[in-house]
């Protein structure tokens, strides 16, 4: 997106302002800001200003202002700090913001239930506390979404004012969205085979009932022992499921905070479940009862339930051991990996055998996986088959005849029992006959117990309706 040109910044007089000039008194002076789909009258002496070549951006996709009344008492500050933009692009990235701002989309687009408030010649969606404003708009037809959002603890009106001066640029191109979630298609795949090197994967959809939509990237985790399973989603939403003739279908929500966030996943012998999360921490679910685990945040379990790992800091030597008593009561104990020198959103898992955790050596930049026992000694180290093939790793774990990696550059990646790499899928049609193009859209799996990987994926419908959260099982290995 190429910078506004500074002659689209113009001075203007009011009408006000030239009578003022007529009467010798001063005038405010007030400045029009012209983008390709929107201009904004403002006037200068209210304090408003912004840098031209890093605040104002036009192209014919998009154009986007950041413009702020500076802090008096510190200068690097803003008193008030407003953010507009029109973006012509699909729906779903406008879907995707209304529920970030809490709206349900369904009471949005069929129950009519909000009320519009007019800025700059649009009907806007508008969220608004003590301190902070956002809008929210779709024109359909224009393929336009106008989004404002402004921060202030003590000027929202002067926010309020300087929105007068703004008007958008809508023009009817005779576009249509896709249809919402609930009018839509939901995902299908055939059975594939992809061969990855000399071995053979088969892939069939195991679909999901009722089906996940919506999931956002992250906060996905699947479990299951090949008759059961749990699938927590969004971050916040766990449910048990049987899997039964090749398909997940619920048996019953697990009730969580709806405002959790919950990054890990981990189901033990026992048959509890331990969710974990920076913001939520941790905590263990057993026979219906949720209880909080004090000290751990991101907890990942050994199938025991007597201890886990957390990582904690950027290195391996930072990592954390947590030894949990039957009453819930935890001791932390220093667990150094000193092989991984970095390890920032690393994947960590710990099965019956070995501790996964995915990160880098010392003067490298490339992820490469780390396998230790249990008593943290290094066992090997799972290099990429190929510069780049590997980046994020959403799950890894050991096979009859050897180890396999869901990455976040790859479809999946296989070593042999040695550590040797086999090779890597490149082609997500090939194993999951995806209409979306790019990245795998790995999010988890688990290896059952007689053999095949379930996979948790993210897919977006071939209508564009949403995304999907979609599961695989793929054979073969």
């Amino acid at each position: 997106m190429k910078n506004i040109s500074a002659r689209k910044v113009m001075s203007v007089v009011t009408a006000a302002g030239l009578a003022a000039c007529v009467c010798g008194a001063a005038r405010a002076e007030v400045k029009k800001i012209e983008a390709t789909y929107f201009t904004l009258d403002y006037e200068t002496d209210a304090g408003w200003t912004f840098d031209e070549k890093k605040d104002l951006k036009d192209s014919q996709k998009a154009s986007t202002l950041r413009i702020r009344i500076l802090s008096a008492a510190d200068p690097k500050r803003s008193d008030a700090l407003v953010d507009i933009k029109a973006n012509i692009e699909n729906q779903s990235n406008f879907r995707r913001y209304l529920e970030q701002l809490g709206f349900d989309p369904y009471e949005y687009a069929e129950k009519r239930s909000y009320t519009l408030v007019p800025v700059g010649g649009v009907d806007c969606l508008v969220k608004e506390d003590s301190s902070k404003i956002d809008y929210l708009a779709r024109v359909e037809g224009a393929g336009e979404t106008i989004q404002i959002s402004a921060d202030s603890k003590e000027k929202l009106e002067d926010v309020k004012t300087l929105l007068k001066g703004l008007q958008f640029k809508v023009a009817d191109a005779g576009k249509k969205d896709g249809p919402w979630y609930w009018n839509g298609t939901p995902y299908a795949s055939a059975e594939h085979s992809a061969e990855v090197g000399p071995v053979t994967l088969n892939s069939k959809h195991v679909p999901i009932d009722p089906i996940i939509v919506q999931s956002v990237i992250g906060g996905n985790r699947i479990w299951s022992d090949g008759a059961r399973a749990y699938i927590l989603s969004n971050a916040c939403k766990l449910a048990e499921y049987n899997l039964d003739g090749g398909k997940l279908v619920k048996k019953a929500d697990i009730e969580l905070d709806a405002q959790s966030n919950y990054q890990t996943m981990t189901v033990t012998d026992d048959g509890a479940v331990w969710l974990g999360g920076v913001g939520s921490g941790s905590c263990r679910i057993k026979d219906g009862a949720v209880e909080k685990i004090k000290g751990p945040r991101e907890l990942v379990m050994h199938p025991s339930g007597t201890w886990g790992l957390e990582r904690y800091g950027r290195k391996g030597a930072d990592m954390k051991k947590y030894e949990i008593a039957a009453d819930g009561t935890v001791a932390t104990v220093d667990f150094p990996l000193a092989e991984v020198d970095y390890m920032v959103n690393a994947y960590l898992r710990i099965d019956a055998n070995h501790i996964y955790v995915s990160g880098r050596e010392a003067g490298s930049k490339e992820t490469v996986l780390f396998v230790y026992d249990h008593g943290g000694k290094l066992e090997k180290i799972l290099k990429e088959p190929a510069k780049n093939s590997m980046g994020g790793v959403y799950f890894a774990g050991e096979t009859a005849n050897g180890f396999v990696a869901l990455p976040l550059q790859s479809v999946v990646i296989l070593w042999d029992k040695e550590g040797n790499p086999i090779g890597r899928l490149n082609d997500v049609k090939k194993l999951y006959d995806s209409p979306t193009t790019g990245v795998a859209g790995n999010e988890d799996g688990i290896l059952l117990p007689g053999g095949g990987l379930l996979t948790l994926t993210r897919r977006e419908r071939a209508d564009k309706s949403t995304y999907e959260l979609v599961v695989f099982r793929v054979d073969g290995f």
